[in-house]
Order: structure tokens, then sequence, then C-alpha cells
């Protein structure tokens, strides 16, 4: 008989899994007597652990970054040096200096 919408309440009835399961086991198997299902929650788990990995990379770099800028000066208070080398300098400038 056919379920009505929301009859299920987003649930995947037993009857209807072990006839699904049955049909996969039908497709046939691979050395290791894996179905088909079995070989996809496989490749699935491996994507799964990838993409983990790639985010764990991401998050250290960051992690990493956010402690090194602390070393970047700021470049809009960035001191005017000629102007500090003309007032320490004792000989009257800058200018005096040169050869």
């Amino acid at each position: 008989r056919p379920l009505r919408p929301g009859s299920l309440q987003n649930m995947w009835p037993l009857k209807r899994t072990e006839r699904f399961n049955k049909d996969i086991r039908k497709l046939g198997t691979n050395a290791q007597n894996q179905s088909y299902l079995d070989q996809f929650r496989v490749l699935v788990t491996e994507i799964g652990n990838a993409m983990g990995y790639v985010r764990m990379v991401r998050s250290g770099g960051e992690h990493y970054i956010s402690n090194a800028i602390k070393f970047v000066p700021d470049l809009e208070k960035t001191p005017n040096y000629e102007e500090q080398a003309e007032a320490s300098s004792p000989v009257g400038g800058v200018g005096d200096c040169r050869s």
C-alpha cells in the first residue's frame, strides 16, 4: 500500500531497509566480500577524513598566523626616520654628515 506523505515522520521503514540491503547484495561483491553499499561507506569515510584533515591543517595555519601577526608593523604609524635623524643629529642635520 502506498504511504501517505508525512506518515513516517522522516523515518525509513525496517522492511524497506532489509529489501534495499538484499537488492544491493544482488548487485555483487568485491574480492573482500563487500557490497557496493559497504564500498560506498568506506569511500564516504575516507572523504570525510580527508576533509577533516584539511580543516585541521587550515586551523593550524590560521593559529600560527594569528600568533605571528603581532610582529608585523602598523604601516599607518611608522615614524618618519629622516625627521628623527635630523632632530637627534649632533652636527646640525643629516646633510652635514654626508661627505
